[in-house]
């Protein structure tokens, strides 16, 4: 048993280790989302409304989407705190018996 016990905590461990990775890919999404919204709109969006293009639709599906992400972003913190709290747990050392 004590074999099985220990083949657990590794796979744990793996897990923990697997949601720290994917954590920092969805940071690395996260600040990829915000850098091309504000390239957008400091850049993209005033250089096509100089050149003469309505963007008043492009605005509104891009002001949307934006922010139907940051209500997903909100909503997934709460089980980012509480899959954390997992991880931290297992990452002390906890022990099967």
């Amino acid at each position: 048993m004590r074999h099985r016990g220990a083949r657990m905590y590794q796979g744990l461990r793996h897990g923990a280790h697997l949601w720290a990775k994917a954590k920092h890919v969805g940071r690395q999404v996260d600040h990829g989302i915000h850098v091309a919204a504000r390239l957008y709109a400091t850049a993209i969006q005033p250089g096509l409304r100089a050149a003469g293009v309505d963007t008043g639709a492009a605005d509104k599906q891009l002001k949307a989407a934006y922010d139907h992400y940051g209500l997903l972003r909100e909503q997934s913190q709460a089980g980012i705190r509480v899959a954390d709290g997992v991880a931290a747990h297992v990452r002390s050392g906890y022990q099967y018996a």
